[in-house]
Protein backbone atom coordinates (compact mmCIF):
# COMPACT_ATOMS: atom_id res chain seq x y z
CA UNK A 1 0.00 0.00 0.00
CA UNK A 2 2.78 2.15 0.74
CA UNK A 3 4.13 1.42 -2.74
CA UNK A 4 0.56 2.59 -4.07
CA UNK A 5 0.58 5.80 -2.38
CA UNK A 6 3.85 7.18 -3.50
CA UNK A 7 6.40 6.59 -0.62
CA UNK A 8 9.14 4.09 -2.62
CA UNK A 9 9.49 5.19 -6.69
CA UNK A 10 9.00 2.38 -8.87
CA UNK A 11 8.47 -0.15 -6.07
CA UNK A 12 4.82 -0.52 -7.16
CA UNK A 13 5.30 -1.31 -10.88
CA UNK A 14 8.10 -3.87 -9.94
CA UNK A 15 5.38 -5.17 -7.38
CA UNK A 16 2.76 -5.75 -10.19
CA UNK A 17 5.52 -6.80 -12.86
CA UNK A 18 5.92 -9.84 -10.24
CA UNK A 19 2.13 -11.01 -10.07
CA UNK A 20 1.28 -8.66 -7.19
CA UNK A 21 -2.81 -8.30 -6.65
CA UNK A 22 -3.91 -5.03 -7.64
CA UNK A 23 -7.11 -5.31 -5.71
CA UNK A 24 -5.30 -5.92 -2.62
CA UNK A 25 -6.88 -4.48 0.35
CA UNK A 26 -5.61 -3.45 3.85
CA UNK A 27 -6.93 -3.65 7.24
CA UNK A 28 -9.29 -0.26 6.81
CA UNK A 29 -10.43 -2.52 3.15
CA UNK A 30 -8.94 0.66 1.71
CA UNK A 31 -7.67 -0.51 -1.91
CA UNK A 32 -4.07 0.11 -3.78
CA UNK A 33 -6.44 2.73 -6.16
CA UNK A 34 -7.60 4.33 -3.50
CA UNK A 35 -3.96 4.72 -1.71
CA UNK A 36 -2.43 5.83 -5.20
CA UNK A 37 -5.42 8.46 -5.64
CA UNK A 38 -4.86 9.61 -1.83
CA UNK A 39 -0.88 9.84 -2.51
CA UNK A 40 -1.64 12.09 -5.52
CA UNK A 41 0.32 9.82 -7.68
CA UNK A 42 -1.37 10.20 -10.77
CA UNK A 43 1.14 8.05 -12.49
CA UNK A 44 0.46 4.69 -10.22
CA UNK A 45 -3.64 5.23 -10.23
CA UNK A 46 -3.00 4.89 -14.16
CA UNK A 47 -0.44 1.72 -13.64
CA UNK A 48 -3.21 0.22 -11.26
CA UNK A 49 -6.15 1.05 -13.88
CA UNK A 50 -4.05 -0.71 -16.83
CA UNK A 51 -4.37 -3.29 -14.98
CA UNK A 52 -7.71 -3.29 -14.68
CA UNK A 53 -8.60 -2.63 -11.43
CA UNK A 54 -11.78 -2.58 -9.96
CA UNK A 55 -13.00 1.39 -9.84
CA UNK A 56 -16.28 0.97 -7.93
CA UNK A 57 -14.40 -1.10 -5.22
CA UNK A 58 -15.67 0.79 -1.38
CA UNK A 59 -13.87 1.34 1.34
CA UNK A 60 -15.60 0.10 4.80
CA UNK A 61 -17.09 3.85 5.05
CA UNK A 62 -18.44 3.41 1.78
CA UNK A 63 -16.26 5.39 -0.84
CA UNK A 64 -14.48 5.04 -4.06
CA UNK A 65 -11.66 5.99 -5.14
CA UNK A 66 -13.14 8.56 -7.19
CA UNK A 67 -14.97 10.16 -4.57
CA UNK A 68 -12.54 10.49 -2.31
CA UNK A 69 -10.59 12.26 -5.30
CA UNK A 70 -13.78 14.54 -5.70
CA UNK A 71 -14.42 15.00 -2.16
CA UNK A 72 -10.26 16.38 -1.91
CA UNK A 73 -10.57 17.84 -4.78
CA UNK A 74 -7.90 16.33 -6.92
CA UNK A 75 -9.21 17.45 -9.93
CA UNK A 76 -6.61 15.91 -12.61
CA UNK A 77 -7.08 12.38 -10.27
CA UNK A 78 -10.88 12.51 -10.13
CA UNK A 79 -10.70 13.25 -13.79
CA UNK A 80 -8.96 10.25 -14.49
CA UNK A 81 -11.24 7.86 -12.67
CA UNK A 82 -14.12 9.47 -13.98
CA UNK A 83 -13.34 8.48 -17.05
CA UNK A 84 -12.46 4.90 -15.40
CA UNK A 85 -15.79 5.35 -14.03
CA UNK A 86 -17.62 5.70 -17.66
CA UNK A 87 -15.68 2.32 -19.06
CA UNK A 88 -16.50 0.30 -16.18
CA UNK A 89 -19.93 -0.64 -16.05
CA UNK A 90 -21.11 -0.60 -12.18
CA UNK A 91 -21.88 -3.96 -10.85
CA UNK A 92 -25.34 -5.16 -12.02
CA UNK A 93 -27.39 -6.99 -8.74
CA UNK A 94 -26.06 -10.21 -9.96
CA UNK A 95 -22.58 -9.40 -9.75
CA UNK A 96 -23.51 -7.80 -6.41
CA UNK A 97 -24.66 -10.66 -5.15
CA UNK A 98 -22.03 -12.83 -5.68
CA UNK A 99 -19.26 -10.57 -3.82
CA UNK A 100 -19.06 -11.59 0.08
CA UNK A 101 -19.80 -9.18 2.70
CA UNK A 102 -16.22 -9.31 4.27
CA UNK A 103 -17.27 -6.36 6.61
CA UNK A 104 -18.16 -7.17 10.50
CA UNK A 105 -22.60 -6.50 10.43
CA UNK A 106 -21.89 -2.98 12.49
CA UNK A 107 -19.50 -1.80 9.84
CA UNK A 108 -21.51 -3.33 6.75
CA UNK A 109 -21.54 -0.69 4.19
CA UNK A 110 -23.42 -3.14 1.48
CA UNK A 111 -26.61 -2.01 2.80
CA UNK A 112 -26.21 1.04 1.64
CA UNK A 113 -25.95 0.19 -1.71
CA UNK A 114 -27.88 -2.29 -2.67
CA UNK A 115 -30.72 0.02 -0.97
CA UNK A 116 -29.73 3.30 -3.02
CA UNK A 117 -29.35 0.52 -6.79
CA UNK A 118 -33.15 -1.36 -5.54
CA UNK A 119 -30.59 -4.63 -5.07
CA UNK A 120 -33.24 -6.58 -3.05
CA UNK A 121 -31.79 -9.68 -3.04
CA UNK A 122 -28.52 -8.60 -1.74
CA UNK A 123 -30.67 -6.25 0.74
CA UNK A 124 -32.07 -9.14 2.14
CA UNK A 125 -29.16 -10.92 1.94
CA UNK A 126 -27.91 -7.72 4.05
CA UNK A 127 -30.12 -7.96 6.59
CA UNK A 128 -29.84 -11.44 6.93
CA UNK A 129 -26.29 -10.99 7.36
CA UNK A 130 -26.56 -8.94 10.11
CA UNK A 131 -26.06 -5.24 8.83
CA UNK A 132 -28.19 -2.98 11.19
CA UNK A 133 -31.22 -1.98 9.62
CA UNK A 134 -31.49 1.55 10.59
CA UNK A 135 -27.61 2.15 10.21
CA UNK A 136 -26.33 5.64 9.92
CA UNK A 137 -24.25 7.24 6.10
CA UNK A 138 -21.70 9.79 7.37
CA UNK A 139 -24.70 12.28 6.55
CA UNK A 140 -27.16 10.34 9.36
CA UNK A 141 -29.21 8.82 6.71
CA UNK A 142 -30.35 5.24 6.94
CA UNK A 143 -30.89 2.80 3.85
CA UNK A 144 -34.70 3.18 4.02
CA UNK A 145 -34.21 7.08 2.72
CA UNK A 146 -31.68 5.67 -0.03
CA UNK A 147 -34.27 3.27 -1.22
CA UNK A 148 -36.97 6.29 -0.87
CA UNK A 149 -35.12 8.46 -2.72
CA UNK A 150 -34.20 5.73 -5.92
CA UNK A 151 -37.84 5.32 -5.61
CA UNK A 152 -37.28 1.22 -5.25
CA UNK A 153 -40.84 0.24 -3.68
CA UNK A 154 -39.77 -3.30 -3.01
CA UNK A 155 -36.64 -2.26 -1.10
CA UNK A 156 -38.77 0.13 1.09
CA UNK A 157 -41.19 -2.96 1.40
CA UNK A 158 -39.12 -5.22 2.53
CA UNK A 159 -36.82 -2.40 5.01
CA UNK A 160 -40.03 -1.57 6.81
CA UNK A 161 -41.38 -5.34 7.13
CA UNK A 162 -37.99 -6.13 8.46
CA UNK A 163 -38.42 -3.37 11.05
CA UNK A 164 -37.08 0.03 9.75
CA UNK A 165 -37.77 2.70 11.05
CA UNK A 166 -39.87 5.40 9.08
CA UNK A 167 -39.57 8.10 11.44
CA UNK A 168 -36.17 7.98 11.42
CA UNK A 169 -34.54 11.72 10.62
CA UNK A 170 -31.23 12.45 8.77
CA UNK A 171 -28.86 15.04 10.27
CA UNK A 172 -31.04 17.63 8.41
CA UNK A 173 -34.28 16.51 9.89
CA UNK A 174 -35.31 14.81 7.06
CA UNK A 175 -37.08 11.68 7.12
CA UNK A 176 -37.08 8.94 3.81
CA UNK A 177 -41.03 10.08 3.35
CA UNK A 178 -38.98 13.92 2.72
CA UNK A 179 -36.53 12.17 0.06
CA UNK A 180 -39.37 10.26 -1.43
CA UNK A 181 -41.38 13.69 -1.70
CA UNK A 182 -38.02 15.36 -2.95
CA UNK A 183 -37.97 13.13 -5.78
CA UNK A 184 -41.39 12.54 -6.71
CA UNK A 185 -41.48 9.03 -5.69
CA UNK A 186 -45.33 8.34 -5.18
CA UNK A 187 -45.59 4.68 -4.55
CA UNK A 188 -42.62 5.00 -2.06
CA UNK A 189 -44.64 7.81 -0.80
CA UNK A 190 -47.57 5.86 -0.33
CA UNK A 191 -45.78 3.25 1.40
CA UNK A 192 -44.11 5.29 3.93
CA UNK A 193 -46.70 7.31 4.70
CA UNK A 194 -49.00 4.01 5.57
CA UNK A 195 -46.45 3.16 7.60
CA UNK A 196 -46.39 6.25 9.22
CA UNK A 197 -50.65 6.31 9.93
CA UNK A 198 -50.60 9.24 7.19
CA UNK A 199 -54.51 9.54 6.20
CA UNK A 200 -55.25 12.29 3.50
CA UNK A 201 -58.99 13.76 4.33
CA UNK A 202 -61.17 15.16 2.07
CA UNK A 203 -61.05 18.96 2.83
CA UNK A 204 -64.95 19.14 2.44
CA UNK A 205 -66.66 15.76 3.99
CA UNK A 206 -63.50 14.75 6.25
CA UNK A 207 -63.33 11.30 4.71
CA UNK A 208 -60.45 9.39 3.79
CA UNK A 209 -59.48 10.55 0.03
CA UNK A 210 -60.34 7.99 -1.97
CA UNK A 211 -63.50 6.91 -0.05
CA UNK A 212 -66.72 6.23 -1.32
Amino acid sequence: MLAAEGHTDGVLEVLLERGADPETRDKQGVTALYHAARGQRIERVQALLNRGVNVWARDRKGRTAGMMARDEKLMEIAKLLRRAEAQQKCPAEDAVALLPITLEPHEAVEIFAAAQHGFVRVLRRCIEAGAPIDGRSPAGATPLMFAAAGGHAESVALLLERGASAFARDDRGSTALDWAERQGRAEVRALLEAAMGIVHRDIYTGAPEGFW
